[in-house]
This record gives C-alpha cells, structure tokens and sequence, in this order.
C-alpha cells in the first residue's frame, strides 16, 4: 500500500546503557530497566529479523508476555549447523517463535531441513517502497546496461554472469555490465575484482549508506539500467529482483 504509514516511529532506545545491551545478547539477561523501557512501547509482539538475532529475542517476548515472530533471510540459515550449539541455538529459536517467515521458498525449505515445523513457516516475500523505486519517464535509460548490485561472494554468482556475458553481447552488441559493490563486503573480493578487470567491467565502490537506507549512486544506478542481472543458485530474496521490477527492469 504505497499511502501506507507506521503507527509510530520506530526508535532505539539509546538510553539503555550498552551493558544492558551486552548482556541481554550474551547471556539472555533482560535488565529491569531495559524491560522497562520496551514495555512502554505497549509492544503486542516482538519481531526479530534474522535467526541469528532471535535468541536474544526470546527473553524479551517473554517478559513482555507477546509472541515472538522470527524472520530468515538467508545465510542465518542457508547453511547447515555445524556444532551442537548451534543446532541447539536453533531448536530454541524454533520452539519459542510463535511465527517464522521465510523470505521465499528456498529458504522454507532450508528451515524445513533445519528442524523447524512446517505448520509455524509462512513464505512471505520481502517488497521495497515503490515510492523510491518506480518506472521514472524522466531518467534516460541505458539501452545496453545489465547491473549488478551485491558482495562479492561466491553465492551471489557473479562469476556465472560473467560467463554468460560473451552470449549477451552476441545478442546486444555493446553491452555492459555494472557491478555496484560495496568495498570489503565479500569474501572473494579480491579474486572477482581481478576477473571483473580482466574482463574490462566497469566496477564502482559504493560508499556505506546510511543505516537503513540506500546509497544516492544505487538508486540513481537502479533508475537508469533497463536491466538487472540474478545469477545465484541458492537466496534469501535478492531484493535487487523486486528493485528491478518496481523500476520497469526486466
């Protein structure tokens, strides 16, 4: 609903002294003043995004006395747990989350794999605000662009499109690919880096955006492609997917 507004705006309570904070993540410990202070939000549940942040979700649900609702985004549980205390950590998340939302079927079936009952998973796609991202008349459009928004890891298939690139070209003489990456977020970094130079890709760093938000070269990067690039085998929901279809991108 694009006329839709929040209640309320949501805030951090950065009065709580970082102790509380330390140790309600470290040892599930809610302080009393910290419950003080989320309990006069009159929440009516708690929503944590990421499994990896549920645990110390559950101690404040608890004590507010309203579910817990956990949301998978992608690698909180694409791989496998590894340790006891890791499986353990989950079958916790599990029991005590009233609701668990995978952001698309993959990851359904990764919480599925996991331990989680399939009764308590709803699939829900994640949107992004077609008030930022929309069809813009004004903003002239590549005719020969493919972009690229994400980390450089080995996930995200960078390195598939590439290879798919000699077969674009073929059919679009002249195309380019842009990669919008932000620097030191991907662990083959520098390995993708070097092939991308190789192959002559124009490559731009963004900047970090604001917390929250995106950075001025990303939307404007959005508004312009007529097309963006997936390559990935295994995804949360690349939300670059929705960007490009809010925005008229194929």
């Amino acid at each position: 609903d694009p006329d839709f507004e929040p209640a309320s705006t949501p805030r951090e309570h950065a009065a709580v002294p970082a102790l509380s904070r330390v140790l309600l993540k470290s040892l599930g410990w809610l302080t009393p003043g910290f419950r003080r202070a989320l309990a006069a939000e009159a929440p009516v549940l708690v929503h944590a995004h990421f499994g990896t942040n549920a645990p110390a979700a559950i101690p404040i649900a608890r004590a507010l006395g309203v579910p817990l609702v956990v949301t998978f985004h992608g690698a909180d549980i694409a791989t496998t747990a590894r340790t006891s205390a890791q499986r353990a950590r989950r079958a916790r998340v599990f029991a005590a989350a009233a609701r668990v939302i995978a952001v698309s079927d993959f990851i359904a079936e990764r919480l599925r794999a996991n331990g989680c009952p399939a009764e308590r998973i709803t699939v829900h796609h994640i949107g992004v605000d077609t008030r930022l991202f929309r069809p813009d008349d004004a903003t002239p459009r590549a005719a020969n662009l493919v972009l690229f928004v994400g980390r450089l890891v080995s996930k995200k298939g960078l390195t598939h499109l590439l290879a798919a690139m000699p077969a674009v070209l073929r059919a679009v003489p002249g195309a380019e690919l842009w990669v919008r990456a932000r620097a030191g977020e991907g662990t083959r970094e520098t390995v993708l880096r070097q092939s991308l130079a190789c192959r002559g890709v124009s490559i731009v760093s963004l900047p970090p955006a604001a917390r929250g938000g995106w950075t001025a070269e990303v939307v404007s990067s959005a508004a312009s492609a007529p097309s963006v690039g997936l390559s990935v085998r295994e995804e949360g929901q690349s939300v670059w997917v929705v960007v490009g279809a809010a925005g008229g991108a194929p």
